[in-house]
């Protein structure tokens, strides 16, 4: 109450006063900004052309902000800050500095720089980065009262990870990023926005539009969206303290719950290589847990350039599927449709765990070793049978005996009784191409190194063919003519 009645005849007095008391109020802040900038903590130069303050307005102006210190250096054309009303007066008259909370968050405001410049020195093993920014807008701010107070006193800089799960704003937007390092591709960025973020631990939704990752041998572009970023602090600190391994980054990939973020969404993204361009229209994870593991992902018009297929440019595909963790086992659904080519579904139990794995000693022996428990495969041809023929087939007359020699081959591949259905319902498919069914027998698990055993394929699984209604050789005549 008393504090309350204090601060209640502070304002008064300032209302009464009018214009004289924003002017002196204004003056005495502008006044402290002043002196921090010419008597900045140890190890920090700060410079700027002009300082303007009005409290009426709540606004602090501040021109050609320049500071460098052994972080590197920074430079602002102009940065306007909308403190609280509070802040103003706190930071304005230091006996009103009781209106400030002194546990939990301190609401600071709102702030916008232009043309800003960040040249971040060289740490450890990395090299001299340059940021720029066109425009950074900071809405509804906050700071840790007390780290808010270890800088109000100027003891000293604090260091970054120190702000880890103690700063944060309702919305970050920034506007033509561009971030070029020695030891990485330029990055380029027409805008970032991040929503309901913590430093270095969450945000709920972080979008980057346009973006571009460039240099001389590739280029990845598209714009992207991350929802329900949760960055565990501890890893956030090494971020920032640049102490980070892939060990760390391992852990949280794989093991942390909730997972580093809920939704990924990438839009018109483009992967160039050597000339070659990869687009997809649309790229959607779905991350719901990692303890047990839950993913959905679909993929939506995937474009994929070949040049060994007659007649055909581009593959272009829409997938889905959905990968489950029960127990043990992993659940894994899903379909791969290829425009002019075919759609796969598949439905598969397994104990496969790649995840922390290479493919060398004990860890590949345990992969050979990993089981199906159930298997389901169906394929539904549009052309992919002829398509892939054209790439050994590219001579009408050899179409006949060529198509006759592979039909021929396939009981050879799979001899015996037990395979008979197997390999009759693959020919089937080769010569007439229609639908294909393979399906793991009840009860009937199978190693992923019995795969190999090609003699006895068909004790494990169920085949079952439907032609359809050309057979191959005509399909072949037609896209070599094409």
């Amino acid at each position: 109450m008393k504090k309350a009645a204090i601060a209640g005849i502070a304002i008064g007095i300032l209302a009464i006063g009018g214009i004289g008391g924003n002017l002196v109020v204004s003056q005495m802040l502008e006044n402290r900004i002043r002196e921090s900038i010419n008597k900045p903590a140890a190890g920090l130069q700060v410079q700027c052309d002009d300082v303007r303050v009005s409290l009426l307005q709540r606004t602090i102006s501040i021109s050609n902000l320049r500071l460098s210190g052994d972080r590197g250096e920074q430079s602002y054309r102009e940065l306007v800050l909308r403190p609280t009303f509070s802040l103003m007066l706190a930071g304005g008259v230091p006996s009103l500095q009781f209106l400030l909370p002194t546990s939990g968050p301190v609401v600071l405001g709102d702030a916008t720089a232009r043309d800003i410049t960040l040249g971040l020195a060289p740490s450890g093993q990395f090299a001299t980065d340059e940021v720029t920014l066109k425009t950074l807008t900071i809405s509804n701010a906050y700071l840790d009262a007390d780290l808010f107070a270890e800088l109000l006193e100027n003891r000293g800089a604090p260091a970054l990870p120190d702000f880890v799960g103690k700063a944060g704003a309702g919305r970050i937007e920034i506007s033509q990023l561009r971030l070029r390092s020695t030891m990485s591709m330029p990055i380029s960025m027409e805008a970032l926005t991040l929503d309901d973020s913590v430093v270095g631990t969450q945000a709920a939704l972080m979008e980057a539009k346009q973006f571009i990752i460039d240099d001389a041998e590739q280029r990845i572009s598209g714009s992207l969206r991350l929802t329900d970023i949760a960055v565990p602090a501890t890893l956030a600190r090494k971020m920032f303290a640049q102490t980070i391994s892939a060990e760390d980054i391992e852990q949280t990939l794989f093991t942390t719950n909730p997972p580093l973020y809920r939704t990924m969404t990438l839009e018109n993204g483009t992967f160039v290589s050597n000339g070659t361009t990869i687009a997809c229209r649309r790229l959607f994870l779905d991350w719901r847990s990692n303890n047990p593991l839950h993913t959905i992902s679909r993929v939506e018009q995937l474009e994929i350039p070949i040049h060994s297929a007659p007649g055909l440019q581009r593959l272009r595909i829409n997938s889905e599927g959905e990968h489950v963790q029960q127990g043990e086992l992993f659940r894994d659904k899903g379909t791969i449709d290829i425009a002019d080519a075919g759609r796969l579904e598949i439905d598969l139990e397994h104990n496969i765990n790649v995840a922390g794995r290479s493919l060398e000693g004990d860890d590949i022996q345990t992969l050979l070793d990993a089981q199906f428990k159930k298997a389901y495969l169906r394929y539904e041809d549009k052309g992919g049978i002829a398509l892939l023929l054209t790439i050994l087939i590219n001579n009408k007359e050899a179409i006949s005996q060529m198509v006759d020699m592979l039909a021929v081959q396939i009981p050879a591949a799979l001899p015996g009784e037990s395979n008979k259905q197997l390999a009759e319902a693959l020919r089937t498919t080769l010569l007439t191409p229609g639908t294909l069914e393979l399906r793991l027998r009840e009860d009937k698990g199978i190693r992923v190194i019995d795969l190999m055993d090609t003699d006895r394929l068909g004790r494990w699984i169920e085949a079952k063919a439907v032609p359809g209604k050309e057979n191959v050789k005509d399909q072949l005549l037609r896209k070599l003519e094409q």
